[in-house]
């Protein structure tokens, strides 16, 4: 399947529920260029989440860390994990998503022994190199679930069955390779950024300040300083002209807008300071840019 727009509420949770309630089991074919934006915007989900970059190379943005998966890479995901996907050429990124207990119930010795301790750990991605023989297996493993979950009708015995045995090589890997510990600091740490991110989704186009932006998770501006150095190592604020920027780019490829309605629109009512910090970061004027893009397409 195909998803072109990631849509979340107000939280930046995913609100497209993935497969159904009688099987919390969904397969993507993610074409990044196909989405909305060219990238896959920040979002959260509680499933887990297996992908593969079968083609280009995928930047997968996790916190502070921005992780370069060429072609033949993959990653876990873990549940409740704020991410999002990058790609400058283009990548195709098949994946699988399903719930924790979609392995074993939640009350069950299994989910106890092999699910809950990756699931409840400060682990939020497991890399999954091809060079290392045991992660090259797994990723063998996931790619039969590929197979199996693109057929026309797939067999959603077949698919568990797989997934099961494709998260018992994973559990043991994960078990005894990785340090795995329960950290109610980083959990929290992670909630507050998809709060504060989510307001700046919403609020960008507005006059808002770093008290607003600390306010969105009822933390103190020297918090949310803190959150986000150790998160995303910026500011707040930085990151509120690096997203209003990037939303003045896309309207820049996409509509005719002048560079003062563009400018005032993503929230910045000076045209001077737009024009410089746009160059700053792109390298060019925001005329600049739309005539080279224009001679691209």
């Amino acid at each position: 399947m195909q998803v072109t727009e990631i849509i979340t509420n107000d939280k930046l949770r995913e609100t497209r529920m993935h497969g159904s309630p009688e099987f919390h089991f969904e397969y993507y074919l993610d074409d990044i260029h196909k989405y909305d934006k060219h990238y896959i915007e920040w979002h959260w989900h509680t499933e887990l989440e297996f992908l593969y970059v079968q083609q280009g190379t995928v930047e997968c943005l996790i916190g502070s860390e921005r992780i370069l998966l060429p072609a033949g890479h993959g990653m876990m995901i873990n549940s409740k994990v704020i991410h999002r996907f990058e790609s400058v050429s283009g990548a195709l990124m098949p994946n699988i998503l399903f719930l924790p207990d979609f392995i074993a119930p939640k009350n069950s010795a299994i989910f106890t022994e092999y699910v809950a301790p990756i699931v409840n750990s400060n682990r939020a991605f497991f890399l999954l190199d091809p060079a290392n023989k045991k992660e090259f297996e797994i990723l063998q493993e996931m790619q039969q679930i590929f197979e199996l979950a693109d057929q026309v009708s797939p067999n959603k015995l077949d698919i568990q069955i797989y997934t099961a045995t494709l998260w018992s090589s994973f559990a043991k890997l994960a078990l005894e390779s990785f340090v795995l510990c329960t950290d109610q600091k980083d959990m929290l740490l992670q909630a507050r950024m998809r709060l504060m991110m989510q307001y700046v989704f919403t609020h960008y186009k507005e006059k808002i300040t770093l008290t607003d932006i600390a306010s969105s998770a009822n933390i103190s501006k020297s918090e949310a300083l803190r959150c986000f150095r150790l998160s995303l190592q910026t500011t707040p604020v930085s990151y509120l002209i690096d997203y209003r920027l990037n939303c003045a780019r896309q309207l820049l490829e996409s509509t005719d807008d002048t560079i003062t309605e563009i400018s005032v629109s993503v929230g910045i009512d000076s045209i001077s300071y737009f024009v410089r910090i746009f160059k700053e970061k792109f390298n060019m004027t925001p005329k600049a840019f739309r005539q080279a893009h224009l001679l691209q397409s």
